[in-house]
């Protein structure tokens, strides 16, 4: 898959040795985040990162971000199956919540609340437990 191809989707990291990373997906930056040496990643720290909004779809810093961790493959179509749902506003995160019966405020969280149990959710990869 290609970032590009994906331009309501993609998402990027910067490390703190310039070297940027890009992604179909706000489930595959998460991904990668929770283990970036995993995936042959620089052991430079991540400076920063940004997503799509899944309102607006424009980009977002991703570290002031709200996830709405949505696991609902059937949902919607997207890429890489399903994604955590990024919001720039905590409001349309709750009302994406809001909208169904499954989702409840408790499943809005910071990019720090997305660790290996997300990460293995999201992707199917052999991720390392925290």
């Amino acid at each position: 898959m290609e970032p590009i191809n994906y331009p309501e989707w993609n998402a990027q990291i910067a490390h703190a040795d310039g070297q940027g990373v890009f992604f179909d997906t706000p489930g595959c930056l998460l991904t990668y985040r929770h283990e970036p040496t995993f995936y042959d990643g620089p052991a430079a720290p991540i400076e920063n990162a940004w997503v799509r909004d899944f309102r607006t779809k424009g980009l977002i810093d991703a570290t002031a971000a709200v996830f709405v961790l949505d696991y609902d493959e059937e949902r919607l179509e997207e890429p890489m199956a399903h994604n955590p749902k990024p919001f720039v506003d905590r409001a349309d995160a709750l009302a994406y919540v809001d909208s169904y019966d499954d989702l409840a405020e408790s499943d809005i969280v910071g990019i720090d609340g997305f660790g290996a149990e997300q990460a293995h959710r999201y992707r199917e990869y052999p991720i390392p437990e925290d």
